[in-house]
């Protein structure tokens, strides 16, 4: 028998499967190729209750069609992705109680702030709360480096995920305006002369407008940038 590697036909098969579109590769959590369900996150702060103290390495585990468990940093955030529909989460360190929250909805493209307080003489389910991230309004202009000159991305579409989904269109100077949350938002630019190009910027929080500067580089395999600076 040819001792020809698995890896070896998976190479001929490879370009077929691509064309025939019978198997997905390369595939990511939200990447271009990802058919699965969509998926929202949450994100927030586990502390101790009594003193309101940060606490790392706790467990934070989240569960919808499937369970995705993850641990607090040094400074007890959480970060996690998880399918959208009603979840449910627990927070469980050693030697203090664990809590739980249910039957909490999460939509496509949403984020939430979920903190947790844990104290070591009971079980403090409501100490967990749904933390709402502040609106925020965005004042954008988009810009494409063509032949190392910058100009307008006019009719591009600008889709900015947080809370809720904000998508708009550029105008002829590729200004625009889209309400968002506060804190990390994802951002998916889809220029009229390119493909879709993805990214993130952090939005200042305690603020109620901020100015949002994106620029596309014009050599696909660099990442797009986006600033944001209050408005005074």
């Amino acid at each position: 028998m040819n001792r020809t590697s698995a890896w070896a036909r998976l190479r001929i098969i490879h370009p077929l499967a691509l064309l025939t579109g019978t198997v997905l590769v390369g595939c990511y959590r939200g990447g271009i190729f990802y058919r699965g369900p969509p998926y929202g996150t949450i994100e927030g702060t586990v502390f101790r209750f009594e003193d309101g103290k940060p606490l790392a390495n706790t467990e934070v585990c989240t569960f919808s069609r499937d369970t995705v468990c993850v641990r607090t940093n040094a400074k007890g955030r959480y970060f996690t992705q998880i399918a959208v529909g009603l979840i449910a989460l627990r927070f469980r360190e050693p030697g203090l109680a664990s809590a739980r929250l249910d039957s909490i909805p999460l939509r496509a493209g949403n984020r939430l702030q979920l903190d947790c307080g844990l104290s070591d003489r009971m079980a403090l389910n409501a100490s967990c709360r749904h933390r709402a991230r502040p609106p925020v309004l965005a004042h954008g202009v988009l810009r494409e480096t063509l032949e190392s000159r910058a100009v307008p991305s006019t009719q591009a579409e600008v889709c900015l995920y947080a809370a809720d989904t904000a998508c708009v269109q550029t105008d002829t100077a590729g200004r625009f305006d889209a309400t968002t949350s506060a804190g990390r938002v994802q951002v998916r630019l889809a220029p009229k002369r390119g493909g879709v190009r993805l990214t993130d910027v952090e939005l200042p929080s305690g603020v109620t407008e901020v100015r949002l500067e994106c620029t596309i580089p014009q050599e696909t395999f660099l990442r797009p940038t986006c600033r944001a600076r209050a408005v005074p």
